[in-house]
């Protein structure tokens, strides 16, 4: 499980999202873009308004609605590694999906000498509907129906007096997700409903002030959640576990983040320390019990970078963060995701940490046309509780096990740019390298594993005339998997490559030629080749 101390710190911003439970979507080619191996339509209608209330004072609004109409086939051998035994599944799908989107705001805007006063009123309603045909080791049919209804206030206050400014945000949000999933096997049918909502607040205000050399500041503010979730499964035997959901969550989240930044003669060094009092109340109505907890969380961090020269720096930084609650784990009874996948939640306010250290070079050279940074990463995660899989013949149970379980991560990236006068362009040379080393319980036996990925993309981008460019871009990657405990090791080798032609004669049409080259290694033994080309011609009826 991996964390930083951005995941700490968006808990406090404006991305609370409910769950998606079920999951039934067309599978994706993960070595080709989306767009390369899908049939689909798309729609989109937007409107804009603006209204002028006076000096200082106007009024948005804007409206969205979008649909994607997407076919899909695909087929996909799937390996799962145990310790004494290998699973083999194989699937062919045929999926059709209706997406859409209807979104309208309202926005209130003043600037004054005195006062910014900014107040955003949203609604966002989406519906989606998938129907997927499946044969092959476990045949099926699966229907499922997801709805997300939002509305939301967003408020931002900033009143000026001299030097001094207040500053608050205040935004709330309440979301509804009802979502259905229908699944028909020979001989048997599942049925699985969920409907949970949520009430979500973050009220906030800020403040500064410098004491030379320092400049120090604060934001403080409260996060309010209330939650429920109800859901019911039929068609599953109740031996697996409990079949219904019934469950209220409570918090109030209190935080100060205090922040110091120094900056004298090249250097600077900026430390912070998130600071949060969480109390939780959580109630199964099924049982009329509640599990209550407290919870203090810190996070600090510390940045620190030293300039040289005007072109050369290094920076190092280090951070220590307790991972926050995933209270929509928060529940006892089974949840089917999809016709494969059962997932189980947990009552537990345990919580882990992350460790993380950073180094960082950076070159610049404008003048030359050179750019290169180089960055190396190194991360400890402890989690209290481990995901563990049981395979339960047609189904995938995905559950957690209370006991400590660590990992660690290595990863290192750098990018070297030269522009270079002889091609009127820039060749640029990119690369990446990373190590994760962690652990995982199926049928609750550990395994422990490694997995390690590197790839190296060299470009180049040419000026051959005023009105034509041309790019080429070439991705090597490779990736391997060892499974420790059974001294198994997988690997493929993935090669892509990009030859984009842009012509642009006038102002009023434009021509652009791309073919591309997909080299997949699926195993040793099988490999596949994807040769594409596309031509996209634009014309402007103005200008």
């Amino acid at each position: 499980m991996s964390f930083s101390v951005d995941d700490f710190l968006s808990q406090f911003g404006k991305d609370y999202r409910l769950a998606e439970h079920i999951s039934v979507r067309p599978s994706m080619l993960s070595d080709i873009d989306a767009h390369r191996a899908r049939f689909n339509k798309t729609h989109l209608f937007t409107t804009n308004n603006l209204w002028s209330l006076g000096k200082n004072y106007d009024l948005t609004s804007q409206i969205t609605y979008s649909n994607n109409r997407l076919t899909s086939d695909n087929s996909t051998r799937t390996s799962y590694f145990l310790p004494d035994s290998t699973v083999l599944t194989d699937l062919s799908e045929h999926a059709y999906s209706k997406e859409n989107k209807l979104s309208g705001d309202v926005t209130l805007r003043a600037n004054t000498k005195r006062l910014f006063l900014e107040n955003k009123l949203l609604a966002d309603l989406r519906w989606n509907d998938s129907e997927m045909d499946i044969t092959g080791t476990f045949p099926n049919s699966q229907t499922a129906t997801t709805t997300h209804r939002k509305l939301s206030n967003d408020l931002k206050l900033i009143k000026r007096s001299g030097r001094k400014a207040f500053t608050i945000n205040s935004y709330n949000l309440y979301q509804v997700k009802p979502q259905t999933l229908f699944v028909e096997r020979e001989n048997e049918k599942q049925y699985q409903e969920i409907e949970s909502s949520a009430f979500f607040t973050n009220t906030n205000t800020s403040l500064s002030f410098y004491v030379n050399p320092i400049t120090i500041s604060m934001k403080l503010g409260v996060v309010g959640v209330v939650r429920s979730m109800e859901s019911n499964l039929t068609g599953v035997s109740d031996t697996l576990g409990m079949l219904k959901n019934d469950l209220s969550m409570r918090y109030m989240n209190l935080y100060v983040s205090p922040e110091m930044e120094y900056k004298k003669s090249g250097f600077e060094a900026k430390f912070s320390m998130p600071i949060s009092y969480i109390p939780y109340r959580y109630t199964d109505n099924l049982t009329e019990k509640d599990h209550n907890e407290d919870k203090v969380m810190l996070s600090p961090r510390l940045f620190m970078r030293y300039h040289f020269t005007s072109r050369l720096s290094a920076s190092v930084s280090g951070s220590y963060a307790q991972t926050p609650l995933s209270e929509q784990s928060f529940y006892d009874g089974l949840i089917l995701n999809n016709y494969r996948n059962l997932s189980q939640g947990y009552i537990d306010y345990k919580t882990g940490n992350s460790k993380s250290a950073n180094l960082s070079i950076r070159y610049r050279n404008p003048l030359k046309a050179l750019f290169v940074n180089g960055s190396v990463m190194r991360s400890w995660n402890y989690s209290p509780r481990v995901s563990n899989r049981y395979f339960l013949n047609e189904y995938l149970l995905n559950s957690y096990i209370s006991q400590d379980n660590r990992s660690d991560m290595w990863l290192a990236s750098g990018n070297v740019s030269k522009g270079l006068e002889a091609i009127k362009g820039i060749v640029s040379l990119r690369s990446s390298f990373s190590n994760f080393e962690g652990a995982m319980f199926q049928n609750g036996v550990e395994s422990t594993y490694a997995s390690d990925s590197w790839s190296i993309t060299p470009k180049i981008t040419s000026r051959i005339t005023q009105w034509w460019n041309v790019s080429y871009e070439l991705t090597f990657a490779q990736n391997w998997l060892r499974m420790k405990d059974i001294d198994r090791v997988s690997s493929y080798k993935n090669i892509s490559q990009q030859l984009s032609s842009y012509f642009t004669p006038s102002k009023k049409w434009y021509l652009q030629l791309t073919g591309e080259h997909y080299y997949n290694e699926i195993t040793q033994d099988v490999s596949k080749h994807f040769l594409l080309a596309d031509a996209e011609f634009t014309y402007s009826f103005t200008g």
